[in-house]
């Protein structure tokens, strides 16, 4: 799912947005002493809070450093709540719209730039528990964590497949249809990219960090959340200093122009059927406990 709703404009915005806001929150964990134990945390959590739990799941911790991890983890259960909610809505939004096969940016904007708002206003609170995460931990614990998370994070990425090709199977598209859709998505990368440098030449290099926090979307070991998590290990950690740098409001400027302009080219190449089997398969996400699982 994660690459055919990004395909379907604001979705794009709106599930990777959302998965970056809960990549910036974490479960806490502790300093290691006589006796530890390895168990499950954050049980019945969401996103990236519930991938940082299994990993943590795999430390040393001690019973106080586990109670204060739980605490920790349901704060940024409670946070992120309205804005699974939020996404759910865009999504079921997007849903008619591509069944209806036109696009409705006047209606849609407004949502997502409303979603993009709040999770600025929770990721002050998403830094500040990182960095109480950080403390709770032991070097030794804080190399467990990293090399946990990084294996789950693997795990998940490979149990993802390749969806756009699971997706485009499913609905049947020819090879001519493909083709299209394939040049529409190479001509909105470029144009993104485009408006990315554009931005590196007014605000620097750092002003374009695209997604900080522990979920980096350039695959397992690379990109700003291989950063993060390397800068986790160390003694003092700051994700201020390797996350994403100024408001997601304004880096996410550009985006939605280049995310509609896809969609509108996308839609007309899909039959009846297909945006049909597409937009159900957006609801079907957009109704699972958590619709930004596996983005």
């Amino acid at each position: 799912m994660k690459s055919f709703s990004r395909i379907m404009l604001a979705s794009t915005l709106a599930l990777s947005l959302a998965a970056t806001a809960c990549s910036s929150t974490a479960a806490p964990t502790a300093q290691t002493a006589a006796a530890t134990t390895r168990a499950p945390v954050a049980q019945g959590t969401h996103g990236i809070v519930k991938l940082a739990g299994d990993a943590l799941g795999d430390v040393d911790l001690r019973p106080e450093q586990r109670a204060d991890v739980e605490k920790l983890a349901q704060a940024a259960e409670t946070r992120h709540a309205q804005l699974r909610k939020d996404l759910r809505g865009v999504m079921l939004d997007i849903a008619d719209q591509i069944e209806k096969g036109a696009v409705d940016k006047a209606g849609l904007k407004p949502k997502i730039d409303l979603a993009i708002a709040k999770i600025d206003q929770v990721r002050p609170e998403d830094q500040a528990s990182l960095v109480k995460l950080h403390d709770l931990l032991d070097e030794s614990q804080r190399t467990q964590f990293v090399d946990a998370f990084r294996k789950q994070r693997m795990e998940a990425h490979h149990r993802g497949g390749h969806p756009l090709l699971a997706l485009a199977q499913e609905m049947n598209l020819t090879s001519e249809q493909r083709d299209k859709i394939r040049e529409a998505f190479r001509a909105g990368m470029q144009e993104a990219r485009a408006d990315g440098e554009g931005k590196e030449g007014k605000e620097g290099k750092e002003g374009e960090h695209h997604h900080g926090g522990f979920g980096g979307h350039h695959g397992p070991g690379h990109g700003p959340g291989n950063a993060m998590l390397e800068a986790f290990k160390q003694p003092t950690f700051d994700p201020k200093t390797v996350g994403p740098q100024g408001s997601l409001a304004d880096r996410a400027k550009g985006k939605e122009e280049v995310a509609f302009g896809v969609a509108e080219k996308v839609l007309p190449i899909l039959s009846t059927e297909q945006r049909k089997a597409l937009a159900d398969k957006i609801r079907t996400r957009a109704n699972a406990e958590d619709p930004s699982e596996g983005f």
